[in-house]
């Protein structure tokens, strides 16, 4: 009788207001969850360094008393076990605890950024966030003028036939038109046309962190997005430049690489559309996502995870094989507020035959990227993050500068690196033309060869030389 009374008595504006209220619970609890579940994994991360830092002081102590004992001629108490101590700390084993600093860490039900340089400062931390929103000195820049915009962005056509015979023919210069370029000379800041051209692998970029890779007789695409907004056709933000096909247009695929499920790096709409007929490779606890839009060609790798990738192409009658390895990046996941950090986020490395692929992803820097140089350098070509980095007290925790990007390229001991994710979809406050001119006033500074960190048009091809 008393509900009955209650519920009479609640006017149309209360049931208005109803999900409203229910929304903030639920958001004030997730906050709650949020920063109950960040103070504790900060001692988890502490305690693990603390940990491997011992191991690590342990094997110099044992190599350097094994040394003094050695240059003062004694005959130590126990000659088996001193060998065996000094044995265990020499590099191979140092490499391995160095390792362990860098592998993904897993606390209460989410993923964790082991490194001591991540800081909480994404759209979790809503107070930071709304903090950023509201004291933002946006100067992206973008002319309204639509000509000013396609002369300073131009998007060029892909040869198609080129890209899907790449495989099975010797490129000679006489079939390349202007979408055709190599790596730039040492007087240039863009890709040039070439006058010789006996190229490893191709890269072409599509806008983010959408490029198509061919290398060894493979068709590798990365973190695809073709949609005109960051979520599908609708909401989020618009692109500035279209992309310069649809997924139908490109080449057969052989292999998706997923660095993490953000909208701007996974596009629904392409994976239903390529579904099974390609192999997709994800990070730790993104498989399930894939499984639920019916996909179930995907091969979950962990930090350091390796995978040897047999099928054969369906692109060229080679018969190699790739090793495509999960690397650790400094980042985040969610597709929504509920589902943050609940899978993994990863960068990828792809070594052939007669080339090798740095797929970054987002990340933010840390030491991590002189670990992945030393296991898996040099590195032929790499795809590296140069966009959304302002303001950096709030996006230097999970995206680079331009500057930070040529440190990564340093760090692979990588030959090239294509700067990417920049001037497709505006999420930070830097001019939009910002990335591309500072990577290479950072490259100059840096005393990097001419032609090793550049940028691209969209839709154009880059010949990376053997």
């Amino acid at each position: 009788m008393r509900g009955t009374t209650v519920l009479s008595s609640l006017r149309p504006a209360h049931y208005v207001a109803l999900p409203f209220v229910v929304l903030g619970g639920v958001l004030l609890f997730e906050q709650g969850r949020w920063l109950w579940h960040r103070s504790h994994r900060v001692r988890a991360i502490e305690r693990r360094w603390e940990y491997v830092n011992g191991q690590l002081l342990e094997m110099d102590a044992v190599e350097n008393a094994g040394q003094l004992v050695e240059e003062a001629g004694l005959e130590p108490a126990d000659a088996e076990e001193t060998r065996k101590a000094v044995a265990l700390s020499r590099a191979p084993n140092v490499g391995f605890w160095k390792q362990k600093l860098y592998t993904s860490l897993h606390f209460a039900g989410r993923f964790v950024n082991p490194f001591l340089e991540w800081r909480d400062k994404n759209a979790t931390n809503v107070w930071e966030y709304l903090r950023w929103q509201l004291t933002r000195n946006n100067r992206n820049g973008v002319p309204k003028d639509q000509k000013e915009l396609e002369a300073n962005l131009p998007v060029v056509q892909p040869n198609w036939e080129l890209l899907r015979t790449f495989h099975d023919q010797q490129v000679s210069v006489h079939d390349l038109n202007a979408s055709w370029v190599t790596v730039p000379s040492a007087n240039s800041t863009s890709p040039t046309t070439p006058t010789t051209v006996q190229p490893s692998m191709t890269v072409t970029w599509f806008g983010q962190s959408t490029c198509l890779v061919q290398m060894d007789g493979y068709n590798i695409l990365t973190d695809p997005i073709f949609s005109s907004r960051t979520i599908g056709n609708w909401l989020g933000p618009k692109r500035l430049r279209p992309p310069p096909c649809q997924v139908s247009d490109l080449p057969p695929i052989d292999i998706v690489l997923v660095s993490h499920d953000h909208y701007d790096h996974l596009d629904r709409a392409v994976v239903k559309e390529l579904g099974n007929d390609v192999t997709w490779y994800v990070p730790l606890g993104l498989k399930e996502w894939f499984n639920t839009h019916g996909v179930t060609n995907v091969i979950e790798l962990d930090w350091w995870q390796e995978h040897t990738h047999t099928t054969p192409s369906r692109t060229s009658t080679a018969t190699t094989s790739l090793m495509i390895a999960g690397a650790p990046i400094q980042h985040w996941s969610g597709r929504h507020f509920f589902d943050v950090n609940r899978s993994l986020w990863a960068s990828f490395v792809v070594k052939g035959p007669t080339a090798s692929f740095f797929h970054c992803g987002d990340t933010g820097y840390c030491s991590v990227f002189k670990e992945i140089g030393a296991r898996y350098g040099p590195i032929t070509l790499a795809a590296l993050p140069i966009g959304a980095y302002e303001p950096r007290w709030f996006l230097r925790h999970q995206h680079v500068d331009p500057d930070e990007a040529c440190q990564i390229h340093e760090d692979l001991n990588a030959s090239y690196s294509l700067g990417v994710h920049w001037g497709t979809f505006m999420m930070s406050d830097e001019h939009y033309m910002d990335p591309p001119k500072h990577l290479q006033e950072s490259r100059i500074r840096r005393n990097l060869p001419g032609g090793s960190v550049f940028t691209s048009d969209i839709g154009e091809t880059v010949c990376v030389p053997k």
